[in-house]
C-alpha cells in the first residue's frame, strides 16, 4: 500500500517541519546561559510533537503488519483505509492545539484524535479479518488473534485516556507514552509477523 505509507510520510513530515520551526535562532545563543534558557523554552514543545511522530510510526508499523496479513482488496476496505488516510494526515492538527494550548480540554482532543484513529483501524481489521474474508493462507490463527486484541485493547485505552486528560494532562501523559512503549514492545516480541509490503 504506497499510498498509505506516503501519507504516514506526510504526516510525519508535517511533524518534523514544526520541530524545526522551534528550534532556537542561533543569533540569540552567544551566551552558555542563552543556549540553557532556549532548550528549556523548546523542551515541552518538543516532547510533544516528538510524542505524536512516535504515535503515527506506531501506526504506520501498525497498519503495515495488519496489510501483511491481508492478501485481497475490494473497494470497501479501499474506502476504510482511505478514512484512516484522513485521520491520520490531521494528526499534526491537535497535536498544535495540545502544544499552544496546554490545557485539558486540548488534551482531551488529542486523546479523542487518537481514539478515533484506533477505532477507524479497527474497523479496517474487522473488516478484513472477519470470518478471513480478505486475509491469505499465510495468516495463522495466532496472529489473526494478536493483531485482533490490539485493535481492540487501543481504542479502549486512548477512550480512557481522554476521560483522565481532562482530570489530569500528566496523567494522561503517562498513558499515551506507556501505551506507545508498551505497543513497540508488543510489536518487537511478535515480530515473526510478516511485513511485506502490498502493492
Amino acid at each position: 500500500m504506497f499510498f498509505s505509507d506516503a501519507i504516514f510520510a506526510i504526516a510525519i513530515t508535517l511533524l518534523a517541519l514544526e520541530l524545526i520551526k522551534i528550534a532556537p535562532d542561533t543569533a540569540d545563543l552567544a551566551e552558555e546561559s542563552s543556549l540553557i534558557g532556549a532548550l528549556k523554552g523548546t523542551a515541552a514543545t518538543a516532547a510533544g510533537y516528538l510524542l505524536s511522530f512516535a504515535v503515527v510510526g506506531i501506526f504506520w508499523v501498525d497498519h503495515n503488519r495488519k496489510f501483511a496479513l491481508i492478501s485481497r482488496l475490494d473497494t470497501r476496505l479501499l474506502l476504510l483505509n482511505l478514512a484512516m488516510m484522513m485521520v491520520i494526515v490531521i494528526v499534526p492538527i491537535p497535536t498544535a492545539l495540545l502544544i499552544s494550548h496546554r490545557s485539558q480540554l486540548t488534551a482531551a482532543l488529542y486523546s479523542m484524535w487518537l481514539a478515533v484513529t484506533s477505532l477507524c483501524s479497527a474497523g479496517l481489521w474487522a473488516y478484513a479479518a472477519g470470518g478471513r474474508r480478505l486475509l491469505g493462507p499465510s495468516a495463522r490463527p495466532r496472529m489473526v488473534r494478536g493483531e485482533t486484541i490490539i485493535s481492540l485493547v487501543l481504542p479502549a485505552i486512548f477512550l480512557a485516556s481522554t476521560f483522565v486528560s481532562l482530570l489530569s494532562v500528566t496523567a494522561a501523559r503517562v498513558i499515551w507514552w506507556g501505551t506507545l512503549l508498551s505497543s513497540l514492545v508488543v510489536f518487537c516480541v511478535r515480530g515473526g509477523t510478516e511485513t511485506a509490503r502490498k502493492s
